[in-house]
């Protein structure tokens, strides 16, 4: 079954007349009928997309109709490497935060770094302090997600999000 959303806009980002399926649920939440009116948010009751939405806007998951502008260009008509320097301007935070329980907090938090940046050890590493300071979560660099709290492990995947 197919539902179309009629489009939300942001000052960078646009959804137009977007479908798709996956399991029932479409991204509903698109066009602002949950109530939500602020620019960038995305809100709306179980079920309703929330997450397919933003699946759909990153790319993990593809578009069955419709369009995700970014910055001008349809960023659903994009191959995968053309994708990847708009991936690098975007950060998202799943629902568990999704950190990776192999690696420490620096770590999970250089990532990003890592895959999409070409600094060195030294400057990805100061990179990651400045953030985890601006997450308050100094001197917690090498600690892993099963030694601290659920809040913290927020925090770290906020880290990861705004890094780049």
């Amino acid at each position: 079954m197919f539902r179309t959303s009629p489009g939300i806009s942001t000052r960078r980002s646009a959804l137009t007349s977007c479908r798709t399926r996956f399991s029932g649920k479409i991204p509903s939440s698109a066009s602002g009928g949950s109530g939500s009116r602020v620019p960038g948010c995305n809100g709306g009751g179980s079920g309703s997309g929330k997450t397919v939405l933003m699946k759909c806007m990153v790319g993990l998951v593809e578009l069955d109709a419709g369009e995700v502008i970014f910055d001008g260009r349809n960023f659903s008509s994009l191959s995968f490497k053309e994708r990847k320097p708009f991936r690098q301007e975007i950060g998202m935070v799943f629902q568990g935060g999704a950190l990776f329980d192999s690696l420490n907090v620096e770590s999970n938090v250089m990532f990003p770094l890592d895959m999409f940046t070409t600094m060195t050890y030294r400057e990805k590493l100061k990179r990651v302090n400045e953030v985890l300071e601006r997450v308050n979560l100094v001197d917690t660099n090498k600690k892993f997600p099963a030694e601290i709290s659920g809040g913290m492990k927020k925090r770290v995947a906020l880290g990861r999000a705004i890094v780049l």
